[in-house]
C-alpha cells in the first residue's frame, strides 16, 4: 500500500504522544508499505500563500516530506488571531504531489496547518482519509451552546479548549515554524522560554478578557471551518471511548471505531514478572502536570 501520514512532525523536532505514536506507526508500516510522512513546516517570507513540498533526508525507512507554507500551527498554545488559521492557500503543488504518490489512504493525526482547500480536493479525488483522535483540537465547548456567539466574546472557556485562550502572535508562530527554531529548540534558553509560556497558558483564566466584534466573528467562523474539515474525513480512529463520546457530541454522524494506541517505548511486562495479591501496586504517569491530563486526580486517589 501507499500511505501518507500527516502529523505535526517527528521526534526530536516535535515531542509528545502524537509525534511519538505517528513516528512509530510510520516506522512499522514502512516495513511492508510505501510510506510518506508529511508535516507542516516553514512559512516563507515571500510567496507564503503558495503551499509546496520539500523532501527531507531521514534515517527512517519512510519518506519525510515537509509541507512549506502551511497554515499556522498553534500546538495547543491558544490562538491570538483566528483569521490567520483559516487563510486562503494555493494548494496546487501539494495536490500535484499527492496525485504523484497516489496513496491508498491519507492518515491524519492532526488538522493543524493543513488547508481546507487541499482536504476538499483530496475528497474529490476519492482518496480515503482516516483521522486519529489524539486530542480535541478544533472543537470548542461553546459551540455546543445555543448562544455560542455571545459566549465567544470572552476568551474564558473550559481548561482543555485549545482555541479560546490567547496564544502566540503570528510573528511568534512564524519563528516557531522556522528552521532556526528547529535547530535551537532543545537549547536550555529556548526550553526555559517554552516552559514559562506553557505555565502561563495552563493556568485557568479567572478574569474575563472580552474581544471585539470582528475577532468574535472570526473565532466563530474558525470553529465552523474546523467542523467542516472534520466532516470531510471518511473514518475516525478513536483512541479511547472518552474521545469517541466527546467528539460525537460535535459530529454525531462520524463513522469510526475505538482502537487503543501505544508506542514502542512502552512494554507490557505483566507476564514477565509474577505478582502477589498483597504486593503494592505502583502506578506511573508520563506527561505534563496540568489539569487537562487529570494527573492531579490520580495523585489524590
Amino acid at each position: 500500500m501507499k500511505i501518507i501520514e500527516y502529523t505535526l512532525g517527528i521526534v526530536p523536532y516535535r515531542r509528545g504522544g502524537l509525534p511519538r505514536y505517528s513516528t512509530d506507526l510510520s516506522d512499522e508500516l514502512a516495513k511492508e508499505n510505501d510510506v510518506y510522512v508529511l508535516y507542516p513546516g516553514r512559512i516563507k517570507l515571500l510567496n507564503s500563500k503558495s503551499v509546496s513540498v520539500h523532501i527531507r533526508k531521514t534515517s527512517h525507512k519512510f519518506n519525510l516530506v515537509e509541507m512549506m507554507n502551511p497554515l499556522p500551527v498553534s500546538l495547543g498554545l491558544g490562538i491570538h488571531s483566528a483569521a490567520s488559521f483559516m487563510a486562503s492557500r494555493n494548494v496546487t503543488k501539494l495536490i500535484k504531489f499527492i496525485k504523484e504518490v497516489n496513496p491508498d489512504v491519507i492518515h491524519f493525526h492532526t488538522l493543524m496547518g493543513f488547508p481546507m482547500g487541499a482536504l476538499k480536493e483530496i475528497k474529490e479525488l476519492g482518496i480515503k482519509t482516516v483521522f486519529t483522535t489524539h486530542d480535541f483540537y478544533g472543537f470548542c465547548p461553546k459551540m455546543l451552546e445555543d448562544n455560542a456567539r455571545i459566549k465567544l466574546k470572552s476568551r474564558k472557556c473550559s481548561y482543555d479548549c485549545m482555541l479560546c485562550k490567547d496564544g502566540p502572535t503570528d510573528k511568534k508562530l512564524f519563528i516557531m515554524q522556522s528552521r532556526i527554531y528547529e535547530i535551537l529548540k532543545n537549547t536550555s534558553l529556548v526550553k526555559k522560554i517554552r516552559r514559562n509560556q506553557k505555565s502561563v497558558l495552563n493556568k485557568e483564566q479567572v478574569d474575563e478578557d472580552f474581544l471585539d466584534g470582528e475577532e468574535v466573528s472570526a473565532r466563530y467562523n474558525l470553529r465552523i471551518y474546523y467542523q467542516e474539515m472534520y466532516n470531510l474525513i471518511d473514518e475516525f480512529h478513536y483512541n479511547s471511548t472518552v474521545a469517541r463520546d466527546y467528539i460525537m457530541r460535535f459530529l454525531p454522524d462520524a463513522k469510526g471505531k475505538v482502537v487503543n494506541i501505544t508506542h514502542s517505548g512502552l512494554k507490557d511486562n505483566r507476564k514477565a514478572k509474577k505478582y502477589h495479591i498483597n504486593d503494592k501496586m505502583k502506578i506511573a504517569y508520563i506527561g505534563p502536570y496540568d489539569k487537562k491530563k487529570d494527573s492531579i486526580r490520580l495523585l489524590n486517589v
